[in-house]
């Protein structure tokens, strides 16, 4: 989900497909994509580009920091020895 240049779409299509179809996580982190840093969301997945470097190579972008929510457990534990 990433923009190239012009915020023209790059990137691989096969992946996104997977992505928002079939995986549809609540985070995708990648970062190849330099000119394409930021975050944006579908709804569903919060699409996370970290890229640290602009297109010309420079590490000039900061660090994107979030929080991942804690899952709740869906069954109760096992007691050991049980």
């Amino acid at each position: 989900r990433g923009f190239g240049m012009g915020r023209k779409h790059a990137g691989c299509e096969h992946l996104l497909h997977a992505v928002t179809q079939r995986v549809r996580p609540a985070f995708h982190v990648f970062g190849h994509i330099h000119e394409g840093y930021g975050t944006e969301t579908d709804g569903a997945t919060t699409f996370i580009n970290a890229a640290s470097c602009t297109v010309r190579g420079q590490c000039t972008q900061p660090p994107i920091v979030f929080d991942v929510p804690a899952r709740h457990p869906t069954r109760e534990p096992v007691e050991a020895g049980a």
